[in-house]
């Protein structure tokens, strides 16, 4: 019988950690409480969840909300329809998609953190602050959505058996319909694409083609990027040139010179412009414009947007035709020092 599984992970009130961890018999105790229901919609699951809770339900305490990639690729409407019209579920709450299913997040917390949910909404929140994923929340979330010229995306998740979760990439949509999933790493291609200044990946790169080759590790410190799309014979063409500043990590026994630098650099060019092409590829065939060319084109040339677009169906044909032309130029800032 077809129905939305709702499981809500609900504090239990003083249980929760408020400071440093206490000893005491309500130590060994669970700090939550997790409740699972099943309902034709998401209101009559509430509704069904609400009847095993002595207390009413506070929307305005929601941190994190997981949907599982089943109910992702089938449609998020509901979901949303649900969430919009509800005035105590705040804009800032975290929205991801989970690898399998949601419900698992729920029980999943490493040996170091009491409470699931919190340490799951600290780590996407860290993840943004360390510049390993773009800034994201259900508010964003429906701005993307409500625009004509770009698609939505969010955090893909991935429980682990240790207890960890861990960043799988980004669960790209188009509409409300989750079409795609990218890898890990192409979490910070999008990010040099959109110009998110604050880099927190970094990447190893082999020196040679020998049988035992030296690698090194290039840390992203900073980057910048430009977007910027032309018409030719009455079709768009998107440009993207890609600034990037890193340090030196590693690089095994190789004497650092200013001639392996100039290699070290046009070898990362070359690989992010290769990862970075095969990123915008993926979701035009997707038709998913997660980059925002068509907010670009609505923006700066409105009057070829009303006359050959006009609406998002429409520039999502076009998105997935058009050709992109990436530029990357990488520089080494920081190269640390070694004794010989």
């Amino acid at each position: 019988e077809p129905g939305i599984r709702l499981t809500a992970q609900i504090g239990v009130p003083g249980r929760l950690p408020l400071g440093a961890a206490e000893g005491g018999p309500m130590a060994e105790e669970s700090p939550v409480w997790v409740v699972s229901v099943i309902g034709h919609t998401l209101d009559s699951a509430f509704s069904d969840l609400q009847q095993e809770l002595a207390d009413v339900v506070f929307f305005g305490h929601l941190r994190t909300v997981i949907v599982s990639e089943v109910m992702a690729r089938d449609g998020l409407e509901h979901l949303q329809d649900y969430m919009r019209r509800n005035p105590q579920i705040r804009r800032t709450v975290r929205l991801a998609v989970a690898e399998g299913e949601a419900a698992k997040f729920m029980h999943t917390a490493p040996p170091l953190e009491r409470v699931p949910a919190l340490y799951l909404t600290r780590m996407l929140e860290s993840a943004t602050r360390l510049g390993k994923f773009p800034k994201m929340s259900l508010g964003r979330f429906w701005a993307y959505d409500s625009a004509l010229g770009r698609e939505p995306f969010l955090s893909y998740l991935r429980a682990e058996k240790s207890g960890n979760i861990k960043l799988k990439g980004l669960a790209y949509f188009r509409g409300e319909k989750m079409v795609g999933v990218t890898t890990s790493r192409d979490i910070d291609n999008y990010m040099a694409v959109m110009g998110v200044p604050f880099g927190g990946y970094d990447f190893l790169s082999q020196l040679s083609d020998s049988n035992q080759p030296d690698y090194y590790t290039y840390e992203v410190t900073d980057r910048w990027a430009t977007r910027d799309v032309t018409i030719i014979n009455g079709r768009p063409k998107a440009t993207v040139r890609i600034f990037i500043e890193g340090k030196l990590v590693e690089a095994g026994e190789e004497l650092v010179t200013q001639a392996l630098i100039e290699t070290m650099q046009k070898n990362n060019e070359r690989l992010a412009k290769k990862n970075i092409t095969a990123l915008i590829k993926q979701t035009q065939k997707s038709q998913a414009d997660i980059f925002a060319f068509g907010e670009i084109v609505r923006g700066k040339l409105p009057d070829y947007w009303n006359k050959q677009v006009g609406t998002v169906e429409r520039w999502r044909k076009m998105y997935a035709e058009m050709p992109v032309d990436v530029r990357v130029r990488i520089t080494f800032r920081q190269i640390g020092a070694k004794d010989r």
